[in-house]
């Protein structure tokens, strides 16, 4: 074997046995989940159908089609739920990151397309969940909420589901995390998000997420719930308190 083959044999077992002797660090975040909410998903999306003048209520929906549902909430197949604003429920976790606390709020919701556009056929839907992060002192504000709008604001959001048609970047909560969470700094400078709640009685509280779909509205026009809203019992809401 000619000297130069032999040096090369020899660094190439030297570089195995350099990678060999390396650990394996998997990739991701210091950031863990210490503490979970229950998940909520009892409440009723109430709009104004203007047409018929009257209340329209569907579990889980906003959808402003009154079927005789002014009294008792009806229900809507996913399909159909995918056609408007929807939250199937709600749940919040505590994360400890750079010795910090920060709230995630997880939102799972149908969203559709159609398989044929150009033509608007074949409707179909998926599961997907929103996750929006926010600082303790936001967080806060759902503890204290009164008869004036409650705005609090994410710091940032992503999105986890079964389909990355329908924007869904990552495949688990997990990844999510890794994704949110890899430096404070970014952290902070995310995409933000408003919620907007309401004390409406006792024993009821109203809200709305303004940032999906086309239903963006500018802070000098908050909603007023005049036309549309998600209602929640108290009891029910302060379940997902920490």
């Amino acid at each position: 074997m000619s000297r130069i083959k032999v040096i090369s044999v020899i660094a190439c077992l030297f570089y195995v046995s350099s990678v060999i002797a390396q650990p394996r660090v998997d990739g991701g975040t210091s950031a863990k989940v210490v503490k979970s909410s229950s998940v909520v998903s009892n409440f009723v999306g109430w709009a104004y159908d203007g047409t018929n003048e009257k209340w329209s209520g569907y579990y889980n929906c906003i959808c402003g089609f009154y079927k005789n549902n002014n009294k008792v909430p009806k229900r809507l197949p996913p399909d159909d739920m995918a056609l408007f604003n929807n939250m199937l429920s709600l749940q919040i976790k505590k994360v400890n990151f750079e010795d910090e606390n920060y709230f995630l709020l997880l939102v799972p919701f149908y969203a559709g397309k159609y398989r044929y556009p150009a033509i608007e056929e074949d409707w179909y839907s998926k599961k997907v969940t929103d996750v929006y992060v926010f600082t303790e002192d936001e967080y806060n504000k759902l503890k204290s909420l009164n008869d004036s709008l409650t705005i609090v604001v994410s710091v940032n959001k992503t999105r986890f589901g079964d389909g990355i048609e329908f924007h869904s970047y990552y495949e688990t909560l997990s990844a999510a995390m890794n994704h949110l969470f890899k430096s404070k700094d970014k952290l902070l400078k995310g995409n933000k998000s408003k919620f907007y709640l309401k004390m409406e009685s006792s024993k009821t509280i109203r809200f709305l997420n303004l940032q999906r779909f086309n239903e963006i509205i500018p802070d000098k026009t908050p909603p007023d719930f005049n036309s549309r809203y998600y209602e929640i019992s108290v009891s029910i809401f302060k379940q997902i308190l920490i």
